[in-house]
């Protein structure tokens, strides 16, 4: 079963890591908290609690979509089937919220 502090802990060593190379982090796992904040019955990992629904990879793509526009992603239209508009809109309102609180993302292209 889920355990909460587990994907916490797994943020933080991404942090670490984005830190300790100079690099960019999506927050993807501090959404993911902060969703299922809003809406505990949110959906987002399969049933080997360990892989992303379509719900949990919409998430993370919201993430991306603020990271990459610099845009908020709330009152976008798209949704994937199956994710109820009510539900789409607290995963895109959770990705803008991590996103928006992290620094501004400085980018480097290899």
């Amino acid at each position: 079963e889920y355990a909460p502090g587990t994907m916490a802990d797994l943020a933080l060593a991404y942090d670490h890591a984005g830190a300790h190379l100079d690099a960019s982090v999506a927050p993807a796992g501090i959404a993911w908290l902060h969703a299922l904040s809003l809406d505990p019955s949110l959906d987002l990992w399969e049933d080997d609690q360990s892989h992303p629904t379509v719900a949990g990879t919409y998430l993370a793509a919201c993430v991306f979509y603020s990271l990459l526009s610099g845009e908020s992603p709330a009152g976008l239209g798209y949704a994937p089937a199956g994710i109820p508009p009510g539900q789409a809109e607290i995963m895109r309102i959770a990705a803008w919220d991590a996103v928006s609180a992290r620094a501004p993302v400085n980018w480097r292209w290899f």
